[in-house]
């Protein structure tokens, strides 16, 4: 299978007006109204064309065309392609995990529930409470690589 998104842009255009076409073949004066490079795995192009209708009226239609690594995939309505988008694109368990903020979030509640159960045993006991330095020092880091990236962090 030929990687699309390697191709050249006139190519793949080539190849989202021949879909655009077979799906409706009355349609003529193709043109690419707006291409969002970043979209999820991909990118979405916005196809505009025109029809004539049996009296000569000519109707304006878009369509959007999501290209993948190895697939074209045209959509005539967007609560369709937010529908199969959603639909395949979900958050996942492994995609859950592989976010830094969650995995930021888990680490920081293990090593505040570490110090919690270590302070609550060793007042149970009757002992000094004293946390272990690897436990402060670890849970300091993370506090401060929160913090850090909490400001560093640019809107989008």
């Amino acid at each position: 299978m030929r990687n699309l998104l390697k191709l050249q842009p006139e190519a793949i255009q080539r190849d989202i007006f021949a879909q655009v076409k077979a799906r409706t073949p009355q349609a003529e004066d193709f043109r690419i109204a707006s291409v969002q490079q970043r979209f999820l795995d991909g990118s979405l192009y916005t196809v505009a064309f025109s029809t004539k209708d049996p009296d000569g009226s000519v109707r304006e239609y878009i369509n959007r065309a999501y290209v993948r690594k190895n697939a074209i995939e045209i959509y005539g309505f967007d609560e369709h392609l937010l529908s199969i988008v959603g639909a395949t694109h979900g958050l996942g368990v492994g995609n859950l995990f592989s976010s830094p903020q969650f995995m930021t979030s888990v680490i920081a509640f293990v090593m505040t529930l570490a110090v919690m159960v270590w302070a609550s045993v060793s007042f149970l006991r009757g002992e000094p409470i004293e946390i272990p330095s690897f436990l402060s020092s670890g849970f300091l880091i993370i506090l401060g690589y929160y913090f850090g990236k909490a400001t560093n962090s640019s809107p989008d």
